[in-house]
């Protein structure tokens, strides 16, 4: 790996080649702590937890595009970076279909970056393609009861804003 700087950013790690070795003490830490000490930082006490909050700008856009649109949601994000780590978008309709059975009463609400993602279904709130921001984004996720997300940027920013979060972690094989 390597660490540098980038501009807009305090510190960026570039994982790409790094292989992350679990039986080395280093990487047996909390995962912060783990990241911390492959980029050279030593973290003191207190210092193991990160936290998030979108901005009041983002919150005010995230409760101005729900208003009307249900009371309950469960956050869905759409897609990771990379395919095999995305559920299929195929199957989106049927998942809305569980969760409406499983869950009556609450709206699907879909984060994606890309408006290509999104469905219209009765229990869908499709924002996929809406947001400008990613702290919008997350503040929509915030709305939410619960996120199920791949493994992205925003399922890390829903646990640093402490928000119930199932991720969908691994490759997933094409043909599910």
């Amino acid at each position: 790996s390597r660490v540098g700087r980038a501009r807009g950013y305090d510190l960026v790690v570039d994982w790409r080649r790094a292989v992350e070795n679990y039986s080395l003490e280093r990487n047996r830490r909390n995962r912060i702590e783990s990241f911390a000490l492959h980029a050279g930082i030593v973290l003191g006490p207190g210092e193991r937890t990160t936290v998030y909050s979108p901005s009041e700008g983002d919150w005010e856009y995230a409760r101005g595009f729900v208003k009307g649109k249900g009371e309950r949601f469960i956050g869905y994000v759409a897609q990771a970076a990379a395919w095999n780590r995305t559920w299929p978008l195929w199957r989106l309709r049927e998942l809305a279909g569980e969760f409406e059975r499983v869950l009556p009463g609450h709206k699907l609400l879909l984060i994606d970056r890309q408006a290509e993602a999104g469905i219209e279904a009765e229990n869908v709130v499709n924002a996929c393609g809406r947001t400008r921001r990613f702290g919008e984004a997350a503040a929509l996720l915030g709305m939410c009861e619960l996120t199920v997300t791949q493994d992205t940027g925003l399922a890390h920013a829903a646990g640093a804003m402490g928000l119930r979060t199932l991720v969908v972690a691994g490759s997933i094989p094409p043909e599910l």
